[in-house]
């Protein structure tokens, strides 16, 4: 993939992987319509590389400007309405970069 690129590294529960992937594709793509998310990584332990590719023909500066407002996205977004395991483990164990 071209352009600009986000990366998020994410710890949450086992039991609530698909959840996650879920809700965090969702928000980011209401905030950044045309994001490009692909989770992957140890899924198995609950370790998500969660990474978002500029939508196509999107300026890379601009895009990446809106890094920590996309990360807070995938953060906060991703975890509303969770249970409290979710929440805390998200909110304890998100890294963007």
């Amino acid at each position: 993939m071209r352009g600009g690129s986000i990366k998020n590294d994410v710890s949450v529960p086992v039991s609530r992987v698909a959840e996650f992937i879920e809700r965090a594709e969702a928000a980011v793509k209401a905030a950044c319509p045309g994001i490009r998310p692909t989770p992957f990584g140890h899924v198995g332990d609950g370790d998500i590389h969660f990474n978002l590719s500029q939508p196509e023909g999107a300026d890379g500066k601009a895009y990446l400007d809106r890094r920590d407002e996309i990360c807070h996205v995938v953060k906060d977004g991703s975890t509303a309405r969770s249970p409290p395991s979710m929440a805390s483990a998200a909110s304890r164990r998100t890294r963007c970069r």
